[in-house]
């Protein structure tokens, strides 16, 4: 019921459209039938011809996955309308609106081919009652009126459906080449980062997959595993505010040169907020620097404040600082950098997340890797 009511608040579909016509056209016949004779006996007739598409729609949506399945759905909406037609034809005069919305329902949703089919098997059923198969000339008249009429809808209906599929279409084109290029640009993008500091090379496409993966193991939801991927390509963008001298600098920096490294979360996020697609990065770009226990920055958040990404991403990327070398010290071995990130479990990083990389490192290894082994 939630959902119907969804439905008629917002109809986001033609086909939602339709089924609002069919449900109108329902509770207004529903409505009618206790002012006129016989009006019980008609209301159990259309509650069985109601019963009887609940049924011929769950039977089309079994065969929703075949190959003609809007032929098919052709044949059987059409086999609703047809009952429906004759049993309440002696009520309603001019209740052809019903072969009507037939057609102009499956021309919308299964196109032409459907649409005409629908057209013909519906004309038979009005030519018969109106008696065209007995020679009545008038009959024969009315009946090929009513035909070119089911033809005109079908063909204008099912025209524009068409036109409507293939636009959205091309517009999925489009998009899927946009994010292509997006996805083109972001990678390099990241490499001009590395390359900028020499000592960190392929250091966001390891960290990316290696945060992946935990997430993959923690099973967390798919936009925060999107915010993961685009905030470790890009975590480390704020560093263009950087001058080289203290980015590139080969001993320990000063309290000065730290003040200013600090920056570069607070610079990145400032970078990229304006810009949509790259919003979902914001997270992993802004916090990736938070502590468990509060003592990180920029913000100082302390335990499940920081965002899951963020909790994902601190890890990977100091395990791999850990095992690179660095102007300053030289790689520690996978043994020794695990054993570094349990101590600081609860401290720096999320023990929960910590338990989620400890299973995931200890069997991963790609190529270009630091050739991560058990030992």
């Amino acid at each position: 019921m939630t959902t119907i009511f969804k439905m008629l608040k917002n109809p986001s579909s033609s086909g939602q459209w339709i089924g609002i016509a069919f449900l109108s056209l329902f509770l207004w016949v529903i409505g009618l039938m206790p002012l006129m004779p016989g009006g019980e006996e008609h209301i159990r007739g259309l509650l069985a011809f109601l019963a009887l598409g609940i049924i011929v729609f769950a039977l089309a949506w079994a065969l929703r996955r075949y190959r003609y399945h809007g032929f098919m759905m052709a044949v059987l909406v059409s086999a609703i309308a047809a009952p429906a037609y004759i049993l309440f034809k002696r009520i309603f005069l001019h209740l052809e609106f019903i072969f009507t919305l037939v057609i102009i329902g499956v021309s919308a949703r299964w196109g032409k081919g459907p649409g005409f089919l629908s057209t013909v098997l519906v004309w038979l059923v009005y030519g018969y009652t109106a008696g065209l198969f007995t020679g009545q000339s008038d009959a024969v008249t009315e009946t090929l009126v009513m035909g070119g009429f089911f033809s005109a809808a079908a063909l204008v209906v099912g025209t524009i459906a068409q036109q409507r599929e293939a636009a959205l279409a091309a517009r999925s084109r489009s998009l899927a080449e946009l994010e292509q290029t997006y996805e083109a640009t972001l990678q390099a993008l990241a490499s001009a980062l590395d390359a900028r500091d020499h000592s960190t090379e392929d250091h966001s496409a390891r960290v990316t997959s290696l945060a992946l993966a935990t997430a993959d193991e923690m099973q967390v939801e798919s936009d925060q595993k999107q915010s993961l991927r685009l905030g470790a390509l890009l975590h480390d963008i704020g560093k263009i505010g950087i001058p080289d001298a203290i980015l590139r600098k080969p001993g320990p920096l000063t309290e000065v040169e730290w003040e200013m490294m600090r920056q570069h979360p607070q610079i990145g996020h400032d970078m990229l907020q304006e810009i949509p697609f790259l919003r979902p990065a914001l997270e992993v770009v802004l916090y990736h620097h938070e502590k468990y226990n509060g003592e990180g920055y920029p913000s100082g958040l302390r335990g499940k404040s920081i965002p899951v990404a963020a909790r994902i991403f601190a890890i990977a990327d100091v395990y791999d600082a850990l095992t690179s070398d660095r102007p300053y010290r030289s790689a520690l071995s996978h043994t020794e950098a695990l054993a570094e990130i349990s101590r600081q479990s609860g401290k720096h990083f999320d023990p929960e997340v910590v338990r989620a990389f400890e299973r995931v490192v200890t069997y991963f290894d790609f190529e270009g890797f630091h050739h991560v082994s058990a030992n």
